[in-house]
């Protein structure tokens, strides 16, 4: 079965589903309901699916905003320390 046809019987528009599908909105439980009967699986099992992929996509993201830090010179987001600066005390030592 097609997107396209998963889509259709599952009564959303293309529009809507290819939104959340490029993260763009998140997918609530009703669409997951629907699609997940529509395909004739659990819906439990798409949302486990999609946890595992979770990683993958932060892994991505990571990678990708560090390129892009890299490209355009940003030191500060390339420094290793920038979480512990961040979460450090500005008044320790002063």
């Amino acid at each position: 079965m097609s997107n396209a046809e998963v889509i259709k019987q599952a009564g959303i528009s293309q529009d809507y589903y290819y939104t959340r599908a490029r993260y763009e909105r998140p997918f609530n439980t009703n669409d997951v309901d629907r699609i997940a009967e529509v395909i004739g699986v659990d819906p439990y099992s798409i949302f486990d699916e999609a946890s595992a992929k979770l990683g993958d996509v932060e892994d991505r993201k990571r990678i990708t905003m560090s390129k892009l830090a890299k490209r355009l010179g940003l030191a500060a987001y390339l420094d290793e320390n920038k979480e512990a600066e961040r979460d450090a005390d500005p008044d320790a030592g002063a």
